[in-house]
């Protein structure tokens, strides 16, 4: 068999490219805030979440009580809430809030959110923008001139109000009551209330549309076609192409009440005829509360009495962005002894969604909070969760509020808690695959993720969300031409070997720039730096795992060992370098170790997969044993900076392959970006490229620049030879396959080295070619470049 046919067979039997190898990628779905994030891979988050921290007790004022909490949440993961407290204004129930960044950390004091103080103002509603922007709306009690009207208040990202506070109702015969509002994410947003008398039957539901900066459009209307009894306690959802409200109306639907809902577009048109949600119609159907995702969809929560035989239990139902039902409505609460009322309900990008409930008696002691979360399919995810540690009395009217990562914070109120009366508590909750801090361990660790991703089976992707608040969000670029003082990567330090990966698992630090924004220009905004630990970066022992979007530096050992598993890849890094890929911050070991490992993918076909291997104290990539087969290192800077114009040479060879065989370093010379796959393999303290042991067979080195800058017009030579063969390695290819497709493309530079060019040594090294190449030119074979 030709040597070229050998090698073609081996490439065409093995002809997925690298972005064919890696799992299917997916725009990550978006919050109601409209929050974009980049593409992440098809891997699912882990699916429970669990607690961050203790519960938090949220308001400062103590005297009397604090009740009805509301909550709102922007895709970034900042939160507000707000609440009735009494006599805290100084007259009666005022209405008072509390802003919160994504780490659950207070963004200053409370504040006082109604400027019209007589009488009372209370049952607050918020809903807050993408850019963190929020509306407070509340009822208050002889401000319009009769018993009660509704009026709100908008402000800005920083809590400061815009305007005045302003009535909402435009009648204000009666009472216009319970208030609720919704936000989409450019800002815009409709009030929707109950007012009494105004449909001529009892209470009827009312709304009024604002554009995002508090004008209203259009007059206030009726959501209601029934008028028959009353219409009442009326929620909203809504995005940015329409919204829908839900209410609970008597004797509608044959039997007690039910709950209804309305469907409309951005400009307030009805869309079809208002519709019933409960299928079950015996006794009655109440309480209804309402999430929309960023694509129409939504979920209605309500109440439901003795339906399966007990008192009152909550009940939930699917809709897609037409209006049609998904599916028949479910029981929510597993437990179904006593009661369990006041649900609310939200939802996050992907459609995902989570419950939460009061429940009577089930935590031991009078009334408790519980939460059960859902797939976007509806199914559950794990079990139902007791939300309060504090159980002694009552916990009550829980409200809920979830993120772009999937995150949720519930709130309620306690009795008893804060020493006086009922106060306002809350809880954080995060998905165990979610990084939100820099800490070494526990939970929003990069330790506890791993930790979490191994115990649960099946691919699970670790994801950033770490604030800028937290203290090891660093500066890494002042020392730069246009870098400065501020802030730029995040820098996490263990203090122990991080676990194994022993599970399918991505690490995707990509994401912190999806959530956070690009906050460092020069690469990636994670560091893993290990301070000269000794250790190794990441030690991944499990097939179809990955990093991506990390700059691993400062380790004992390899930045990152794959050994005896294989389907990995390792993409967008920096590995052994400063995050600015600067200067040297290298790993003692080799950056990237593969032993014995199959189909590990190292780089691929684009900037975005490029890895930069610098700086480290023994290889680049180090490719070891028999085992070691059908691995590609495509498409990666190795030996210098990341302007690709100097050194920052590894201790020893850029790549070595030894004793492991038909492996490919570049490209393989027929895919599209065949063009893109070639490395650059220069500045290395001994050779480029080193091929060596008996099993070192089949093995292919073609497109690279190897001992020339990032253009190939300029010399930073390897310290020893270019490529440099020995050891009875046999049968492997240096350049072109000559098959007159692509050749050009698998055509090596292999410049500017200290020493050969090649170098093949030794009595049983043999068979191997040497072809197609330009030795001792530029890249466009026209000047010599020694």
């Amino acid at each position: 068999m030709a040597l070229a046919s050998r090698w073609r067979r081996w490439f065409g039997g093995n002809s997925r490219s690298e972005e064919s190898r890696r799992p299917p990628r997916r725009l990550q779905p978006r919050l109601r805030t409209c929050l974009a994030v980049q593409p992440l891979e098809d891997r699912r988050l882990l699916s429970v979440n669990a607690p961050v921290g203790p519960e938090f007790q949220v308001n400062t004022f103590t005297e009397g009580y604090q009740r009805y909490p509301d909550i709102a949440r922007n895709g970034a993961g900042d939160f507000v809430i707000a609440w009735t407290s009494q006599n805290q204004d100084g007259s009666s129930d005022g209405v008072y809030a509390q802003r919160y960044n994504a780490a659950g950390e207070r963004q200053g004091p409370e504040f006082q959110v109604n400027t019209f103080v007589t009488s009372a103002q209370s049952r607050p509603t918020v809903a807050v923008a993408a850019s963190g922007e929020f509306l407070i709306a509340w009822e208050s009690f002889l401000q319009d001139g009769l018993p009660w009207g509704i009026y709100a208040q908008r402000y800005d990202a920083a809590g400061m109000p815009q305007g005045d506070e302003f009535r909402v109702n435009t009648k204000t015969d009666s009472s216009q009551r319970f208030p609720s509002v919704a936000m989409s994410a450019s800002g815009r947003f409709v009030v929707v209330w109950q007012s009494d008398a105004q449909d001529d039957s009892g209470f009827g539901i009312y709304a009024q549309r604002y554009s995002a900066d508090g004008m209203p459009e259009g007059g206030e209307f009726r959501a209601n076609t029934f008028q028959s009894h009353d219409q009442a306690f009326p929620s909203v959802a809504m995005n940015d192409q329409g919204f829908v409200i839900a209410w609970q109306s008597e004797f509608q639907d044959g039997s007690g009440a039910g709950t209804y809902a309305q469907r409309y577009d951005a400009a307030g048109v009805p869309q079809g005829e208002e519709f019933l949600v409960n299928a079950s119609t015996v006794n009655d159907q109440s309480s209804p509360a309402i999430a929309m995702g960023e694509d129409g969809g939504f979920v209605v929560t309500w109440v439901s009495s003795q339906q399966d035989g007990g008192s009152f239990d909550v009940y939930a139902r699917r809709f897609n962005a037409l209006g049609e039902p998904q599916e028949s409505e479910f029981r929510v609460n597993t437990f179904a002894a006593n009661s369990q009322t006041a649900a609310d309900v939200a939802i996050d990008p992907s459609g995902n969604f989570v419950v939460a409930w009061q429940s009577n008696g089930q935590d031991g002691s009078d009334q408790g909070i519980y939460a059960q979360q859902y797939t976007s399919a509806g199914a559950t995810q794990g079990g139902e969760l007791q939300i309060n540690a504090f159980t002694t009395g009552d916990q009550l009217f829980p409200t809920v509020a979830m993120d772009a990562a999937a995150g949720f914070v519930v709130a309620w109120q306690s009795t008893g808690q804060d020493g006086s009366s009922d106060g306002i508590f809350a809880q954080r909750f995060a998905q165990p695959g979610v990084v939100w801090n820099t800490n070494d361990s526990g939970p929003g660790s990069l330790r506890q993720a791993i930790l979490d991703a191994n115990a649960s089976p099946g691919a699970d992707t670790i994801v950033f969300n770490i604030p800028p608040t937290d203290p090891n969000f660093l500066d890494v670029d002042a020392a730069l031409p246009g870098g400065d003082a501020e802030p730029d990567a995040f820098v996490i330090t263990p203090l122990s070997a991080l676990p194994a990966l022993t599970d399918a698992t991505i690490i995707d630090g990509r994401t912190q720039t999806a959530f956070g924004g690009d906050t460092n220009p020069f690469g990636p905004e994670i560091v893993l730096d290990g301070d000269g630990l000794s250790a190794t970066g990441l030690d991944i022992r499990a097939d179809n795992s990955g990093v991506y979007g990390l700059n691993i530096q400062r380790f004992g050992s390899s930045g990152i060992n794959i050994e005896n598993f294989g389907y990995v890849t390792v993409a967008g890094n920096y590995i052994g370098v400063d995050a600015t890929g600067s200067f040297a911050a290298g790993n003692d070991g080799p950056g990237v170790r593969i032993a014995n490992a199959t189909n590990v993918t190292v780089g691929g076909g684009s900037e975005a997969d490029r890895n930069l291997i610098s700086g480290n104290g023994a290889q680049g990539v180090a490719i070891i044993g028999g085992g070691s087969i059908w691995n590609v290192v495509a498409g990666n800077w190795i030996g210098i900076n990341a302007a690709g114009t100097a050194e920052i040479g590894n201790g020893s060879q850029g790549v070595l392959i030894s004793g492991a065989a038909s492996n490919r370093i570049g490209a393989d010379g027929f895919s599209a970006n065949a063009l893109a796959e070639g490395n650059v393999i220069s500045g290395n303290s001994q050779n480029g490229v080193w091929i060596t042991g008996a099993l070192a067979t089949g093995n292919v080195v073609a497109g690279n620049l190897i001992g020339t800058d990032a253009a190939g017009n300029a010399a930073i030579g390897n310290i020893a030879h270019g490529v440099f063969i020995d050891g009875g390695a046999s049968e492997n290819l240096i350049g072109t396959d000559g098959d007159g497709v692509n050749d050009a493309a698998e055509r090596n530079v292999i410049s500017g080295n200290f020493l050969h060019g090649v170098l093949i040594r030794g009595e049983f090294t043999t068979r191997n070619a040497v072809a197609g190449n330009l030795i001792g030119t530029d890249v466009a074979g026209i000047g010599p470049l020694g």
